[in-house]
């Protein structure tokens, strides 16, 4: 069930930035063709088998720490006793109040997190999220396993240790909702919240066509992360040219994508 709504808000927002598109299109708009088809089939690969994946790992590492911490497989007593040591912990910070609180720190680990899988030796399974030559909403459940597992344990460990269980779950379904806004092929800064927010803009030239260790623009939703290490493009004035991988043109289909970075690693 709670697929089926996370689903629906996606689909809501990008049946709203296809119409946002009409009026506010940036340069580079995805043409109808087979490779929608491909999207959407990711769409349907990415919750449904890379979630659960990533959930169980997520699970098991914390599951680990709990026995590392001599709590065995209680890990309810290790989760309530790791929360009450937090800054937020002994004042019993409600569940509203902790959303912001989550949305910052799981922000500034996503960050830290895309920064790592731009290295050299994870570049090849991230390489499958920058693969679209054309970008929009559709094209953002383009997530490998090995990549999306790298990025989300990570996030969802500080989630699940730091905040509340409702949080932890309901997290999820806000940063995805949140990415088909952010690879919208929209024509928006977000005005006077373009120094705070991360915009359609700023996240298309993240997409340019690069190499690894050529990005910019790496924060998921605040912007101040990017400004604060220097990996921050003011995306006013200009647009890039191209998407995609720099040097390479990726394979068409899920399955070929699943499989290329074993064969890049190979070769």
């Amino acid at each position: 069930m709670i697929f089926a709504r996370v689903w629906a808000a996606a689909a809501l927002v990008y049946a709203l930035t296809l119409l946002a598109q009409r009026r506010w299109p940036a340069r580079d708009v995805p043409p109808v063709d087979r490779t929608r088809l491909g999207d959407l089939a990711w769409w349907l690969f990415s919750p449904l088998v890379t979630g659960a994946f990533t959930r169980v790992l997520t699970l098991g590492l914390v599951g680990s720490l709990a026995l590392a911490l001599g709590y065995g497989l209680d890990q309810g007593a290790m989760l309530s006793a790791l929360r009450a040591a937090l800054p937020w912990g002994p004042w019993r910070l409600p569940v509203a109040l902790q959303w912001p609180c989550a949305l910052v720190v799981c922000d500034l680990a996503g960050y830290a997190s895309h920064r790592l899988r731009h290295t050299k030796w994870l570049w090849p399974f991230h390489a499958v999220h920058h693969s679209p030559a054309h970008l929009d909403g559709l094209s953002g459940a383009r997530m490998h396993p090995v990549d999306d597992a790298i990025d989300n344990v990570l996030v969802g460990a500080v989630a699940l240790v730091g905040f509340d269980r409702a949080v932890f779950e309901g997290l999820g379904a806000v940063l995805l909702v949140h990415t088909v806004f952010t690879h919208a092929a929209l024509r928006w800064h977000l005005g006077p919240l373009a120094g705070v927010l991360t915009s359609p803009c700023a996240h298309r030239w993240h997409h340019a066509a690069q190499g690894p260790s050529e990005g910019c623009n790496y924060a998921g939703m605040f912007v101040l992360w990017d400004r604060l290490f220097g990996t921050w493009r003011d995306p006013r004035g200009d647009e890039p040219e191209r998407f995609g991988v720099a040097g390479e043109t990726p394979p068409d289909g899920l399955g070929a994508l699943l499989a290329w970075p074993f064969r890049r690693i190979v070769n």
